[in-house]
């Protein structure tokens, strides 16, 4: 139960807030705002206030605002959409994504005051963050499967950052591989933090000389992390420099996937990077048994971050792609074909569905969603 409700508090702060971008642009520009809803689908509830008509509907995985005139090119009321010059329109058309950004980039301000104004990011593709001073470091988890670790008597059962042994700092797997086979037979310090860096731990243990084959000197899985630090007069905007660094990673991230898609000429880099309301779901859930409230509180701003950049591509019906169609009649001095437009607009509603008819069989797939509920009425 508690997985659904954080779920629904997840979409429903990331659509209140983009949505809430759109709403607060047009209302200071003076366009008149009909409808402000979350959810869709048949309303639950509803209450006009100053001519605006605020609702929450059944289905709440998403929401919209019904702006004034959108649209109607022949309507004159100068609180008409349509009415206003080129800048008011994209300013409204971009105020969702700006809005995602600065939540996202008030979240991490709040995250670097309390780590420190330090961060750690796994390396999931080589990277090089703009913002920050960036050093390497290394993360380690304990082999489960392996009986005879050194580290087995203490219990550790989740996801730590190594930082010295013996002393001595490491800050990349082959430093950590290369400090320990020297020692093994010896007693060897471990020093470790959890993995945002906070609460630092010591441990002596005795590296084996001969150990079960893959299983390594002490039983651990390394993975690389960029460790990124704010100092001096990036202190009070660190917040912002860190959402910049993460949206360049997400591009970095999202051009890596579509290259080897490319080159492998086969969508499934990109289709098995992708995931939707299920997938959501079950990471929230999955995140919050792990790192609790703050864990959940992260991943509000990465999906923040997330929408933000999706919402800016210039596709059909998203926000990017509503503002190139305002730049190009900007350009031509003309509206578009209305039923060009329609037509756009239906070919992109359709491809979105689709897509997300695919994510969700790919998500209910790769979480094996079909035995939970299985399991759940004990089948």
């Amino acid at each position: 139960m508690i997985a659904i409700i954080l779920f629904l508090v997840v979409i429903g702060v990331l659509v209140f807030v983009h949505e809430g971008g759109h709403f607060l642009a047009a209302k200071m520009l003076g366009i008149s705002v009909e409808e402000f809803a979350l959810g869709f689908g048949p309303k639950l509830i509803g209450k006009e206030w100053k001519g605006t008509l605020y609702r929450i509907n059944l289905l709440p995985l998403g929401g919209y605002v019904k702006v004034f005139g959108e649209g109607d090119y022949d309507n004159a009321d100068p609180h008409s959409f349509e009415a206003q010059t080129t800048w008011k329109k994209l300013v409204v058309i971009l105020a969702g994504v700006c809005m995602n950004v600065l939540l996202a980039a008030c979240i991490y301000t709040g995250f670097m005051i309390h780590y420190n104004f330090v961060q750690y990011i796994p390396q999931v593709i080589p990277n090089t963050f703009p913002f920050g001073q960036v050093t390497g470091a290394v993360s380690f988890e304990v082999d489960s499967t392996d009986k005879t670790s050194p580290l087995k008597p203490y219990d550790l059962n989740s996801i730590y950052i190594l930082t010295s042994i013996n002393g001595e700092k490491v800050g990349t797997e082959q430093s950590v591989e290369s400090s320990l086979v020297p020692l093994a037979g010896k007693k060897v310090k471990l020093s470790f933090t959890d993995d945002t860096g906070l609460h630092p731990q010591t441990i002596v243990i005795v590296p084996r000389l001969h150990p079960p084959k893959g299983k390594g000197a002490i039983g651990i899985f390394l993975s690389p992390l960029a460790k990124i630090s704010f100092t001096g007069i990036q202190k009070p905007v660190s917040g912002v420099l860190y959402a910049a660094d993460m949206l360049q990673y997400n591009v970095s991230a999202l051009g890596t996937v579509i290259s080897e898609a490319i080159k492998t000429h086969t969508a499934a880099p990109v289709t098995s990077n992708l995931t939707g309301p299920v997938g959501i779901y079950e990471v929230t859930g999955s995140v919050y048994q792990e790192s609790g409230i703050m864990g959940v509180i992260n991943i509000i701003a990465l999906l923040s971050l997330a929408l933000a950049l999706m919402n800016v591509l210039p596709f059909p019906v998203l926000d990017g792609g509503l503002a190139c169609i305002i730049i190009i009649e900007a350009i031509i001095r003309k509206p578009l074909n209305a039923n060009v437009k329609a037509w756009i607009g239906n070919i992109g509603v359709i491809i979105l569905v689709l897509l997300m008819v695919f994510i969700t069989i790919n998500d209910i797939n790769n979480f094996n969603i079909i035995g939970q509920i299985k399991h759940l009425f004990g089948r």
